[in-house]
């Protein structure tokens, strides 16, 4: 084995080493609050989530509160017309990913509802 190949192979270990430490995280990580938004008959939304590990949260719609929760919560009723944002906020600054719902339902305002839960706020719509 040549200097070149042995030095070669001691920093692929290194590497590898460093990485298997960055990917492995944190063994105590607090789990993030989720949210989702779905339909509920031909006229309803349904949004529905959990806190996460956090403590004292709130669903909010555009920052009011809708309810108060620990644990899962799932609240079904009318949508107000317009573009809403939709997250679980905790106390300590945790959240969880805004989504948005687009009211009335018709079918372009379903598909754009869609979009951001299943892309969980992820294009900013």
């Amino acid at each position: 084995m040549t200097i070149r190949t042995r030095s070669a192979a001691a920093v692929g270990c290194i590497v590898l080493t460093v990485t298997s430490v960055i990917a492995a995280g944190p063994a105590g990580a607090a789990t993030q609050p989720t949210v989702s938004v779905t339909f509920s008959g031909s006229t309803d939304f349904r949004f529905a989530g959990n806190s996460g590990s956090g403590t004292s949260c709130k669903a909010t719609v555009d920052g009011n509160p809708l309810v108060l929760i620990s644990g899962t919560f799932s609240y079904t009723g009318p949508g107000i017309a317009g573009d809403h944002a939709v997250r679980v906020v905790c106390d300590g600054g945790v959240s969880s990913n805004t989504v948005h719902y687009y009211a009335p339902r018709n079918p372009l305002n379903d598909i754009r509802t869609q979009f951001s839960n299943s892309s969980q706020g992820m294009f900013g719509s």
